[in-house]
């Protein structure tokens, strides 16, 4: 898919997500990081989980981005987890210095995909 434009949406901002996924961008970037202050992050995962889940979203064309939180914070594996069976195209990891980044990602994503086959 072609993407001309991106629109960064703060994930703190639920009342924005029809909005932005009605626009013309191409490309929906959530932002789970920078944009949502600490004391917010679980009532913006619990948002933007919903609305990843909904028909509007799985039926767009758009690519959709999440952007989560650093490795090495407290939020990094949570906000995969909100995220795990709603429709995202691409995780946006901020701060990934090398390769053992990555793979932490994946395995982080790996364990919680098998706990939600055995759930």
């Amino acid at each position: 898919m072609l993407m001309r434009s991106k629109l960064f949406v703060p994930a703190g901002r639920p009342e924005l997500f029809p909005k932005a996924l009605a626009g013309a961008a191409d490309a929906l970037s959530f932002d789970l990081e920078d944009a949502v202050l600490d004391s917010r992050k679980d009532e913006a995962r619990a948002n933007l989980r919903a609305f990843l889940r909904s028909e509007a979203v799985w039926s767009s064309e758009k690519t959709i981005i999440v952007r989560i939180n650093p490795l090495d914070s407290p939020h990094c594996a949570v906000d995969l987890d909100a995220v795990l069976g709603g429709r995202v195209d691409w995780i946006n990891v901020p701060k990934v210095e090398n390769l053992e980044g990555v793979r932490y990602v994946a395995e982080i994503l790996e364990q919680l995909e098998r706990a939600l086959i055995l759930a």
